[in-house]
């Protein structure tokens, strides 16, 4: 996982199906230390299914190639590209790789919570006004990263302002949706 949210949000999801299989979540510091060497999580005593779990940001292509050129170095073969359903490698231990939001697409974890967000939430549009009506000399964050602001003006209004994942366990976010299901497939593949 690349950070506290990362590890909140799959950390609510696991705990909010009884199928997913009881798994250890480690937060990284980002995509650096993800990416830099597997080697120590593929041969650490006991592990039996390391899941990696990165943004995929502007190309998704580019992520798995740079998760796949170093997984390759420690003799994991691994297919060309990552299916819409993650991968799952069959390998001693086996590995998941899961590019968020949905491993073919550009975007990040936030991309992933608001399909989350229930269609018919009033307050999503309103959310998505105000950060938009913002002007671009007044904003503190890049262009790219109006989603993440609409998202988190989207958490700010609930009944108890919260993070992403606490929000899932609330409730407040729709895990039934397809994305979410194809999530908890991915971890009840890799943990099962």
């Amino acid at each position: 996982m690349e950070g506290r949210d990362d590890e909140e949000v799959v950390r609510c999801i696991r705990d909010g199906y009884p199928d997913v299989p009881a798994f250890e979540v480690e937060k990284r510091q980002g995509w650096p230390e993800i990416v830099k060497e597997p080697g120590p999580d593929l041969k650490a005593p006991g592990r039996i299914a390391p899941g990696i779990m990165v943004d995929a940001n502007l190309s998704p292509e580019d992520r798995w190639q740079a998760i796949s050129d170093r997984l390759i170095r420690h003799n994991v073969q691994t297919p060309s590209r990552i299916g819409p359903a993650g991968i799952i490698i069959n390998h001693d231990p086996r590995v998941g790789i899961w590019l968020m939001p949905g491993n073919n697409s550009q975007g990040e974890l936030e991309d992933f919570v608001r399909r989350l967000i229930p269609s018919s939430d009033p307050i999503w549009p309103r959310a998505q006004g105000y950060i938009d009506s913002i002007p671009e000399v007044e904003r503190k964050f890049t262009s790219k990263k109006a989603l993440r602001a609409q998202v988190h003006a989207w958490l700010a209004t609930r009944s108890r302002p919260r993070l992403m994942g606490t929000a899932i366990a609330a409730g407040d976010l729709d895990t039934t949706v397809p994305i979410a299901q194809c999530f908890v497939a991915w971890l009840c593949r890799l943990f099962g």
